[in-house]
């Protein structure tokens, strides 16, 4: 269940973005969400995914889920609002905490 609940917040944090884009006002902030949901789908088919060409483990897997995670949280809660943003980001530091507690 852990491994799901990953799955499916690597799925909101790029729908999200794609739902961003079509949401902003202004060109720019389409330009924007667009490509950083492209952008997170490019670095982790590299680097995150367990199957990726360069597969990153330990602390730089960790950073790198920061960094991913730590994007998609501020857009929620830029797109949506902060108490969106906080339940996503609560979520992702449980989930995390769960994994690497118990290496799945």
């Amino acid at each position: 269940m852990i491994v799901s609940v990953r799955f499916l917040l690597e799925i909101f944090t790029v729908g999200g973005l794609i739902f961003g884009s079509f949401r902003a006002d202004k060109l720019s902030g389409k330009i924007i969400y667009l490509s950083l949901a492209v952008f997170i789908v490019a670095v982790w088919m590299l680097f995150g995914a367990p199957k990726s060409t360069y597969h990153l483990a330990g602390i730089n897997k960790i950073l790198l889920e920061s960094g991913i995670f730590l994007i998609g949280g501020v857009a929620y809660s830029w797109i949506f609002n902060k108490e969106i943003g906080y339940v996503y980001f609560t979520v992702v530091v449980i989930d995390t905490v769960l994994l690497h507690f118990l290496k799945l």
